[in-house]
């Protein structure tokens, strides 16, 4: 070395000695500048390798932009490799800071490669701590990165938890939590614009250089259309020619790289469209243009592509909106012709938009866009395809999340997406496909819950034993991001595991269950009105329009309205605080015209005349020598209407016309068939009354109901709760006692199981479970809904032939209507083959007459389910009707207590399963 090059050498080495004891970045960037001045030799690679450890070893909070330097430090340092034990930790450590940084640069596109590239690492590092503390760092971040492409909300939160274990004290842990927020916000459609402010705040405290800058700086670009148009009251603002002219102007700067003037001219595009509420012509245009732009910078190869491709599309559907123009319908198909095929599948995250887009351009660009010559009903027939194809990618993401409330976000978009395709396929008299596409946006979660359990025997079955081994080795919950999307790609050809049932299949299932008919209601969305979809037993599938089937009808908003003040009144939501009004009690103001009995007399009127009249009348078919049997599938707030009580006014109930079931969805009721029948046996568990906290009332009459039911009909079982005031000897009546029974082998355990107990629904946090008594050692009393489909799972042998769910509004979902998880359908989910719930809070005394005529019934009568529930509610109305020899005394007190006949004393049990 020359006298100049010894010089500089020993004030890199003393930078490098300080960097532990903490440097300026500006003495990083001149560190790297003068190794690279140096020639080239041991001493010069020893120091780069002694600096490339250095900084991953002290990386400050807030120093991520030093791993720019990494990759230039290891050339220098593999020129040369230092002996000793040291070096070969310290660069795998080094290689994977280095793999991080080139994905924050958008070098490295292939994300999968990167993580398989950080396994690699990992392997060769042999389980030295530092290098797996490096690789699960890098990991994290560019999982994180993965989810976000990829539409995984659950994992961009899970990532962001992890990272802030991590890193602790980085500020890019903090800055990774609001940007998820972000992301949770956007998916609610909820006004992202506070929480980008207090990211853009963090991004300024960061030294410059860092690679958040560059990113925030895109972020601006990709949301600017929506911030340009917000403000506190929604209105829509015009974006100044100003912004606009800034956007351009970042788009034709020079220097800019081909993928950063297409992000721009998107976000320019979006500002002149107003995102989607700008109506000036040549505004629109210039958008239009802009958009063009973003396509013609992006190569296909580029994962953006589909991106810029579908946002060419929307400007174009935009503007024939306001000119009319059908060419612009013709010039969008192909892009999203094109947009299809680059995404591939369902686990892209735009697979639903560009299919939905599709089938409105086949649709509504009348003959303009045929294919491949086809006629206007190819078109159609096109359309439809496309509709139920982008249902899969909403099957897809329920099963990609493991977050609660991003399934629950993601349940209700594709409730929306099922009933617009739905509307399409019966405008067009299509019953068949309407059928499809209702099921494929109903209880999603419900199926999530259960196909995931079957993952692996699925796998197996499509050929892939070894992602069967890897997803059997994870925790379903926690299992890598890369993993999950690799076991649902590998199952969504060929197996059928996104598409909804056929029409068949469903058909088979309903001769098993001797039911004659499934029927959809589906409620008006003008200017389409209310329609029943009616899937027979035997023949060809039927609909008809249903015109008094709104939801805004006056006589279903006020019994809405007050069930909603019944619930409230009663405790819906957690556990009551003390003090607060008992759940189980009867119906408060019955005789009153603004009482729930009132409301509910009322809506039984216009149930019958909006669709349970024009169903039995024409709908469904009368089977010879009984009463016909229907499923029902009632779609959004229609699920919470008694349909069994709907009557002409002054006439009979529809109960005593025929038997009603309900099931969540086609798929569950072919679940439901498939299962073997389990017979009813005077053994099993019955719980009644168990000792819940002071605050909580105590259900005496469930308690006498419990007993009842118990010495009556099921002598060979166990009794737990209470027996008047004192614990049953058999048990108390916890959490853990049912736990125990829903997965115990012992012989002569039972095959019923009875609840005659408190049940809380608490919508806002999407809880529903019952009350049972607390546990002596742990204090736990809560059995959720959650826990059901997999604590069932975990005893696939055991057969549970009926539960009862004598409890407040067992019924009501958690996700939504028609997501439909509720106790009653996760127990159903769980292998139960009949489940009885509620849809409201129901009257303590008049509910214990009612469950012991049901078991009378079906032990006495030995009746399927659904006609025992149907016979019993009968007998309610009945004034002649004669009471069994076997009802205690107590239960007679009560009977003579009450009015059995009042519709809520007994509409409010549903039946579900087989």
């Amino acid at each position: 070395m020359t006298p100049d090059d010894e010089a500089i050498h020993q004030r890199c080495a003393a930078v490098v000695g300080r960097i532990r004891h903490g440097v300026s970045d500006a003495e990083i960037d001149t560190l790297a500048a003068d190794l690279h001045r140096l020639p080239g030799g041991p001493r010069t690679s020893a120091l780069a390798a002694d600096a490339a450890h250095a900084l991953c070893r002290t990386l400050p909070p807030g120093g991520f932009e030093r791993l720019r330097h990494l990759d230039a430090l290891l050339a220098l340092a593999d020129r040369h490799p230092p002996a000793g034990p040291d070096w070969p930790p310290a660069r795998l450590c080094a290689r994977a800071f280095s793999l991080l940084w080139a994905v924050a640069e958008q070098r490295v596109t292939d994300l999968r490669a990167a993580l398989t590239g950080l396994d690699a690492l990992a392997a060769e590092g042999g389980g030295d701590p530092r290098v797996e503390q490096a690789v699960e760092l890098a990991r994290t971040a560019i999982r994180h990165v993965y989810a976000l492409q990829n539409g995984d909300s659950s994992g961009v939160h899970r990532m962001a938890a992890q990272a802030a274990g991590t890193m602790p004290g980085d500020p890019m842990t903090g800055l990774l939590a609001r940007l998820t927020d972000v992301a949770t916000a956007a998916d609610r459609g909820e006004d992202v614009g506070p929480l980008l402010d207090r990211v853009r705040a963090d991004v300024a405290r960061l030294p410059a250089g860092h690679p958040m800058h560059a990113a925030m700086a895109e972020m601006n670009t990709l949301l600017g259309p929506m911030l340009a148009v917000r403000d506190a009251g929604g209105a829509y603002e015009p974006p100044g020619e100003d912004q606009i002219a800034a956007m351009l102007a970042q788009a034709e700067r020079p220097g800019a790289g081909d993928g950063e003037r297409a992000l721009a001219y998107a976000a320019a595009g979006g500002t002149l469209m107003g995102v989607g509420r700008e109506s000036g012509r040549d505004r629109v245009a210039r958008g239009v243009d802009c958009f063009r732009h973003a396509v013609a910078l992006t190569p296909p190869g580029d994962s953006r592509r589909v991106l810029h491709l579908v946002g060419l599309a929307t400007a174009l559907f935009r503007r024939k909106e306001i000119t009319g123009a059908v060419a612009d319908l013709r010039e969008a198909h192909p892009l999203l012709v094109e947009a299809r095929e680059l995404a591939g599948g369902p686990h892209h995250p735009q697979w639903s938009q560009i299919n939905e887009m599709l089938a409105h351009t086949r649709l509504q660009a009348d003959r303009s866009v045929p294919e491949d010559g086809a006629d206007r009903a190819g078109d159609v027939r096109r359309a439809r395809d496309s509709a139920l194809d982008g249902l899969r990618r909403h099957a897809y993401n329920l099963l990609l999340q493991t977050d609660r409330r991003v399934a629950r976000l993601a349940a209700l978009d594709a409730v929306d997406a099922a009933l617009h395709a739905a509307h399409m396929c019966l405008v067009d008299a299509d019953p068949a496909t309407a059928v499809r596409a209702l099921d494929g946006g109903r209880a999603l979660s419900l199926f999530a819950a259960t196909r995931l359990r079957q993952l692996p025997e699925l796998l197996e079955r499509a050929g892939r034993a070894d992602l069967a081994a890897r997803w059997r080795a994870a925790d379903p919950g926690t299992a890598p991001i890369e993993l999950r999307h690799d076991v649902l790609t590998a199952l969504t050809d060929g197996t059928g595991l996104l598409d909804p049932p056929g029409f068949a299949d469903i058909q088979r299932a309903l001769r098993r269950l001797d039911g004659d008919a499934l029927v959809y209601l589906i409620p008006s969305r003008p200017p389409n009105p209310g329609w029943a979809v009616v899937v027979p037993a035997d023949g060809r599938p039927g609909y008809m329009a249903l015109p008094d089937l709104r939801i805004d009808a006056d006589d279903i908003e006020l019994f809405l309205t007050a069930l909603r003040s019944r619930n409230l009144v009663a405790g819906d939501g957690p556990a009551p605080a003390a003090g607060s009004r008992p759940r189980d009690l009867e119906p408060e103001d019955e005789d009153g015209e603004s009482g729930f009995g009132a409301r509910l007399d009322t809506l039984c009127d216009w149930a019958w005349r909006a669709a349970i009249g024009p169903l039995l009348s024409s709908g469904v078919r009368r089977p010879a020598g009984r009463l016909p049997h229907v499923y029902l599938v009632p779609m959004g707030d229609l699920s919470r209407v008694p349909w069994h009580a709907a009557r002409p006014r002054g006439g009979e109930y529809a109960v005593l016309a025929a038997a009603f079931s309900q099931t969540a969805s086609a798929r569950m009721l072919i679940d439901a068939a498939a299962r073997p029948p389990v017979p009813p046996s005077p053994t099993g568990l019955i719980v009644g009354d168990p000792r819940t906290p002071p605050h909580i009332p105590d259900l005496a009459a469930a308690g006498a109901e419990a007993l009842a039911v118990h010495r009556a009909f099921y002598r060979g079982g166990r009794y737990v709760g209470r027996i008047g005031s004192a614990t049953a000897a058999s048990g108390a009546g916890t959490a853990a006692e049912v736990r125990a029974w829903l997965t115990g082998d012992r012989p002569g355990a039972g095959t019923t199981l009875h609840l005659a107990c408190h049940g809380f629904t608490d919508i806002a946090t999407a809880r529903s479970f019952l009350q049972l008594a607390a546990d002596p050692g742990t204090g736990e009393s809560e059995l959720d809904a959650t826990e059901l489909v997999d604590l069932m799972g975990s005893a696939p042998r055991r057969d549970v032939g009926l539960v009862v769910l004598a409890a407040c509004r067992t019924g009501l979902a958690i996700n939504g209507y028609d997501d439909a998880y509720s106790l009653g359908t996760a127990f159903l989910a769980g292998g139960a083959r009949s489940v009885l719930s509620t849809l409201w809070s129901i009257p303590d005394r008049d509910t214990s007459v009612l469950m012991f005529m049901f078991h009378h019934y079906r032990m006495t009568g030995r009746l399927p389910v659904w006609e025992a529930l149907r016979r019993a509610q009968a007998w309610m109305l009945d004034p002649g009707r004669e009471v069994p020899a076997t009802m205690p005394g107590a239960l007679r007190d009560q009977l003579r207590q009450s009015d059995p006949a009042q519709v809520a004393a007994w509409a409010g049990f549903v039946h579900g399963g087989q």
